[in-house]
């Protein structure tokens, strides 16, 4: 009792002290500080924290200069009373702030429980510890600062104020849980008592009451989701001013009667130039396909680079023109020459990489790797709209450019600008200008072609024909898949199960073929020849030969069905076969190693002349060996006896000396067998005897 009577003691004092300095001042300041209570500028009074008093802060100093007696009037009448800006980060303990209202989004609907939240909030703003509900609770609900907000919220680790109070806790958490847990089983929420209880009524639930449970939320979404598609179709139908019926058909895919949207731009015609080449029907003639002026205009330029050798002047720059150019090149430096038409599908098989569709014919590669560019024709009797390259690595392809000039221009603008790069691009640019060369990547003609592709295969580039829609997304990726889990099948049982729906595609896809429709034929062949499987070759032959007959392009028929016999990934070249390239005769160097100081005399080579000869006489030229072929170079000391030392020694003797005795016994027994044989009557066989003994001799010696 005593020390509460001292406390209200020291209150009211403090109060009184309170009182004398408030009326100190003129009736003036304290009309005018009642006036601006009311604006949103309110006086800060913060009994918790005194350095924020106006009373402790300094004077100005223009003011102190002025006579203590003239300014004592001015200052009390003209100066302002002390305000606090209403401001959240300007506030601090104990200041009456209070933080403007939001603005309400009338489209936002309240939370279920807001008014109970509002309610709660309102009993919390209690007083002060140690006031009761009188003039303190009324001082708390002013100032409702961050100490208050702690002294509220943090007290004791209660974090309610209808919790025990500190006077009612005994400080050992196992004596105050019980009461901590009511405290909070009191204070929860109305959302996080409906939780609990729906929590606890799933676990008691019986399987019948799940289902039943589940089929009800199921239809519930199902009529929310078809009141939301109304919504939006009358939204729709709101902004275009179009009947609700007229929006609902073209949303099921129908096409109504008064549809007055404009239709799709009409692809244009295919416009090709003429242009006249000296070798332009040859060529033509040669490969069975239209070149475009590009191909001939990228030859001439590299002759004015270099009159030479102009099919070697971009290996400086790593890189290098094959194939069709051969041709061509042999045509400009022998005169008479022309590409034999026969030699069709032999000329299409140089430099056709593993990879490469029937489509494509490579006319510059790198020489630092595998990556390759050609011409594309989608039609044999069209002329090439782009150019498309291919790195090796997967069946994925990539448009580079609409011609060569295009796709030569971006390698030498990715590569480092050296010199010798910067240089070749500048020409490059020089000589498109010059002969009205458009080397931008999309040209009309790249852009007529992307309107015609019916779709994407697996390897990117797309294929174009007529009267057919494509595979949906859901087919693409379905295809995709099962070529993903046959490539990871590591032993045949796997294979043959990954591989039966891939079959009933194939089955479907030439079903739809001998109806007529070879497009999906020609799209499934594309994506399975991408994928590269060797399981699929069979396949995808049937697929593209049964599409390419049916679509008029016999010529890339003929190409994929020799690809797929001599499919390979090194030695695209195929000079190999072509017989256009000779191997050295390199000696064979024969054994592990061999003694170049042996003694003999240096093979003398037979020329040309002298094997026609031999040839025609009859006589087989023997065939050339190096000098070291057949000598034996004996080492004493191996890592397997334990290198060149002595006990190396030892064990190699030993090892020769096991070796002679069992030479000698092998001598014995056939000795002994002739001597049985000889009695027995029977003819001995003296060749192989003889033969095995000088064997085992020639052993012994060694």
């Amino acid at each position: 009792m005593g020390r509460s009577r001292s406390r209200s003691r020291g209150r009211k004092s403090k109060r009184k002290s309170r009182r004398r300095s408030y009326s100190s001042s003129s009736s003036t300041s304290s009309d005018s500080s009642r006036s601006s209570s009311s604006d949103v500028a309110r006086r800060e009074a913060s009994p918790d924290d005194a350095y924020d008093r106006v009373e402790n802060r300094s004077p100005d100093r223009e003011r102190a200069l002025v006579p203590a007696s003239a300014a004592a009037k001015s200052v009390e009448h003209d100066r302002p009373p002390p305000q606090m800006v209403n401001d959240p980060y300007v506030a601090r303990a104990g200041a009456n702030y209070n933080g403007p209202e939001k603005p309400k989004d009338r489209w936002v609907a309240d939370h279920p429980f807001a008014h109970k939240i509002a309610e709660r909030e309102a009993n919390q703003r209690g007083g002060f510890r140690g006031r009761g509900r009188g003039r303190g609770a009324m001082a708390a609900q002013q100032n409702m600062g961050d100490i208050a907000a702690r002294r509220r919220n943090y007290t004791c680790g209660v974090p309610d104020p209808r919790a025990p109070k500190p006077q009612e806790l005994t400080g050992v958490p196992e004596l105050d849980k019980v009461k901590i847990e009511a405290a909070k089983v009191a204070n929860q929420t109305d959302a996080e008592k409906w939780r609990k209880e729906r929590e606890m009524r799933f676990a008691n639930e019986s399987v019948e009451d799940k289902e039943k449970r589940l089929e009800d939320r199921a239809k519930r979404r199902k009529e929310r989701k078809k009141a939301r598609l109304l919504e939006e179709q009358k939204h729709v139908a709101r902004v275009l001013q179009k009947p609700l019926s007229f929006i609902q058909a073209i949303m099921r895919g129908e096409v109504p009667e008064d549809l007055t949207e404009e239709p799709p731009p009409p692809i244009p015609e295919r416009v090709e130039p003429v242009f006249h080449h000296k070798f332009k029907d040859a060529m033509n003639r040669a490969y069975r396909i239209k070149f475009p002026r590009s191909f001939f205009l990228m030859y001439e330029f590299m002759l004015e680079l270099n009159k030479e050798d102009p099919l070697n002047e971009l290996v400086k720059n790593g890189m290098q023109m094959v194939g069709p150019y051969e041709e061509l090149h042999k045509c400009y430096t022998n005169p008479g020459y022309l590409p034999d038409p026969e030699k069709c599908i032999q000329n299409h098989m140089r430099y056709r990489y593993y990879y490469d569709p029937p489509e494509l014919l490579v006319c510059i590669i790198s020489v630092r790797d595998h990556w390759h560019v050609g011409v594309y024709n989608d039609l044999p009797q069209e002329t090439a709209s782009i150019c498309v390259s291919n790195d090796q690595r997967t069946g994925a392809m990539y448009s580079v450019a609409a011609n060569i000039f295009g796709a030569v221009k971006i390698v030498l603008y990715r590569r480092t600008q050296t010199l010798p790069v910067r240089t070749l691009y500048e020409a490059l640019i020089e000589y498109c200008e010059r002969n009205e060369i458009d080397f931008n990547r999309k040209t009309p003609d790249f852009k007529r072609r992307d309107m015609l592709i019916v779709n994407k295969t697996v390897n990117e580039v797309g294929f174009v024909i007529e009267d057919y829609n494509g595979f949906t997304e859901e087919k693409e990726q379905e295809l995709v898949n099962m070529l993903k889990t046959l490539k990871n099948s590591h032993n045949d049982g796997l294979i043959q199960m990954h591989l039966k729906p891939i079959k009933d595609l194939y089955y479907q896809a030439m079903k739809e073929c001998d109806a007529g429709n070879p497009g999906m034929a020609l799209e499934v062949g594309l994506s399975l020849f991408a994928d590269g499987s060797p399981c699929l070759a069979d396949l995808t032959r049937q697929l593209l030969v049964s599409a390419y007959t049916r679509c008029d392009r016999d010529l890339f028929a003929e190409i994929i069905d020799a690809h797929l016999k001599d499919r390979r990934k090194t030695l695209v070249s195929r000079l190999d076969l072509s017989g256009s390239i000779t191997f050295a005769s390199v000696p064979t160097m024969t054994g592990p190693a061999y003694d170049k100081t042996a003694v003999g005399e240096e093979p003398k080579e037979l020329s040309v002349q002298d094997r026609l000869e031999m040839i025609k006489a009859g006589v087989e030229p023997e065939p050339v060996k190096p000098k070291w072929e057949g000598t034996k170079i004996v080492k004493t000391g191996t890592k397997k006896f334990g290198g060149f030392g002595s006990g190396g020694r030892r064990d190699a003797l030993k090892l020769a000396q096991a070796r002679k005795e069992k030479q000698e016994k092998l001598k014995q027994q056939a000795g002994a067998a002739e001597t049985a044989a000889g009695e027995g009557g029977k003819p001995a066989k003296k060749e192989r005897v003889s033969k095995w003994g000088a064997k085992a001799g020639g052993g012994a010696d060694w």
